[in-house]
C-alpha cells in the first residue's frame, strides 16, 4: 500500500519542450492518447528516446493499424488504397502540427481535400489503378463548384496528397498527373479577377463599420487596416507586444514569422484602454496574455476537434472557429455591405493597396510580413526599413481614410 502511495505522489517531470506531443502519464512513461487509446513511448529519464520511437509508431497508431515489428523481413509494398492513403497522409500532416511547421488551418484544408477525393473515387480505390483519365475526371468534378482561385489551391492540395505515398516509400509507383491535372494559367486566374471586379471598402464604408461595432472589433478593424493583420494575426496578438507608449506593436507575422514593427494610430491608442478594461478573463490559461478574447473567454480563431472520431480518416479531423469572421459577416449583414462577399481580409489587401501609394515598396512590404521569394535588394533593403519609412507609410493610409488630418499644402503668398 505505501509502494502505491510513493508511486502516485512522485513528481512528473515537466515537458522538455512546448512542442513536445508527449506527457508523462503515472507509470513513469511518455505516453500519449491515441483514437481513444493511451500508448507508451519510453521512460521520463529518456525523452528523446521516447520521441523517436513516438515518431516511428504515430503513423501507424493514428492511421489505427498495428505497428510493424521492426524485427520483421521488410515486405514489397502492397496495393494501397485512397483511404489508407488518406490516414497514412493526414498523420504525418498532423505530426507537423504538433511540431509546429503546419497550421491547423491548413490540416483542416488536407482533411477536407482527402474526404472530396475519396468521395469522387470511393475509399477502396487502389491508387495504382487512378488514371490520367479519372484525374481529368476528378479536375472537372472540383471546377464545378470552384472558381480559378480556389480550383487551383484544391487542384494543388489534391497533388500534395496522391504524391506522399510514393514519396513516403509506400507504394511502388507514383500517380502520374499528366497535363491536364494542374492549376489555372495565369490568364485564367488575371480573367477570373477581372470578372470579380475590383473587391474593396470605400472610407466611407469603413467609418459606417467603425460607428456599428463594438470597441474590440472596432479596434480589429482599425488594426486590420492600419496594420495590415490578419484574423489569425489580431486572435495571436500578445498584450507584451504594445509599447509602453502604445505607439508600437512589436510581434512577427504568425503565417510567416517575419519580424514586424508597426506604427499605432493614435485612434487605436485610444481604444486600448476599453478593450483591455472590457477583456473577459481566458478560459484557457494559455490565452492569458492575448490582447482579443472573445465574451464567452475563447480565442477569436481556435481549432476544435469532433468529440467523437468518424472513421480512421477522422483522426485528423479539425474545424477551424473564425470568430473574427463570423462577426464581421454579421456586421456587413447588418450593414446591408455583403456585395462580392467581402470579408475582413479585404482590409489587409487595402493595406499594401493604399500603402504603395508612399512610393515605398519595402516599407510597405515590411509592414505585410511577407516572406521574400528570393534574396534580392528588396528583401534586403527590408531588414534596414526605419521608423521614419514605416510611419510615413502608416500616415498614407490613415490619410486616406481620414482626409481632413492630411497636412494641409503650403500656400504661397501673392505679392
Amino acid at each position: 500500500m505505501a509502494q502505491n502511495t510513493v508511486k502516485k505522489t512522485r513528481n512528473k517531470p515537466k515537458k522538455p519542450t512546448a512542442t513536445f506531443p508527449l506527457f508523462a502519464a503515472s507509470n513513469g512513461q511518455w505516453a500519449k492518447k491515441i483514437r481513444g487509446a493511451k500508448h507508451y513511448f519510453g521512460v521520463w529519464s529518456d525523452p528523446a528516446a521516447a520521441l523517436a520511437k513516438y515518431h516511428r509508431e504515430a503513423i501507424h497508431l493514428h492511421a489505427g493499424e498495428p505497428v510493424p515489428d521492426p524485427q520483421a523481413t521488410p515486405t514489397a509494398p502492397s496495393t494501397m488504397t485512397v483511404k489508407d492513403a488518406a490516414n497514412h497522409f493526414l498523420s504525418s500532416r498532423q505530426r507537423l502540427v504538433e511540431s509546429g511547421e503546419l497550421t491547423p488551418r491548413s490540416l483542416a484544408d488536407y482533411f477536407r481535400t482527402c474526404e472530396t477525393i475519396i468521395k469522387y473515387f470511393g475509399k477502396e480505390k487502389p491508387l495504382d489503378k487512378i488514371s490520367l483519365t479519372d484525374l481529368e475526371g476528378l479536375r472537372a468534378h472540383l471546377a464545378k463548384t470552384r472558381k480559378a482561385v480556389a480550383l487551383g489551391n484544391e487542384v494543388q492540395r489534391s497533388r500534395t496528397f496522391l504524391s506522399y505515398p510514393f514519396a513516403a516509400e509506400l507504394v511502388a509507383a507514383p500517380v502520374r498527373f499528366g497535363n491536364a491535372f494542374r492549376r489555372p494559367s495565369s490568364k485564367a486566374m488575371r480573367g477570373a479577377r477581372n470578372a470579380r471586379g475590383e473587391v474593396t471598402f470605400t472610407p466611407a464604408e469603413i467609418h459606417a463599420m467603425l460607428a456599428a461595432t463594438d470597441p474590440q472589433l472596432k479596434c480589429m478593424i482599425l488594426l486590420g487596416l492600419s496594420c495590415a493583420m490578419g484574423n489569425n494575426d489580431l486572435s495571436s496578438l500578445p498584450m507584451s507586444a504594445i509599447s509602453a507608449d502604445r505607439k508600437w506593436i512589436t510581434f512577427p507575422r504568425p503565417k510567416t514569422q517575419i519580424p514586424r514593427r508597426l506604427p499605432i494610430w493614435p485612434e487605436v491608442t485610444e481604444l486600448l484602454p476599453q478593450v483591455i478594461a472590457t477583456r473577459i478573463p481566458p478560459k484557457d490559461p494559455a490565452d492569458e496574455g492575448l490582447l482579443f478574447v472573445t465574451r464567452c473567454g475563447h480565442r477569436w480563431v481556435r481549432n476544435q476537434r469532433p468529440k467523437k472520431e468518424m472513421g480512421n480518416v477522422g483522426s485528423a479531423r479539425v474545424t477551424v472557429i473564425d470568430g473574427v469572421a463570423q462577426q464581421f459577416r454579421k456586421l456587413m449583414v447588418a450593414l446591408d455591405m455583403r456585395q462580392h462577399r467581402r470579408g475582413f481580409y479585404v482590409l489587409r489587401h487595402l493595406t499594401q493597396t493604399i500603402g504603395e501609394q508612399a512610393g515605398d515598396p519595402a516599407a510597405v512590404a515590411a509592414i505585410l510580413g511577407h516572406a521574400p521569394r528570393s534574396y534580392d535588394m528588396a528583401s534586403v533593403n527590408r531588414i534596414s526599413v526605419n521608423d521614419e519609412r514605416l510611419l510615413a507609410v502608416s500616415k498614407t493610409i490613415h490619410d486616406w481614410l481620414w482626409p481632413e488630418s492630411a497636412e494641409p499644402a503650403k500656400k504661397t503668398r501673392p505679392r
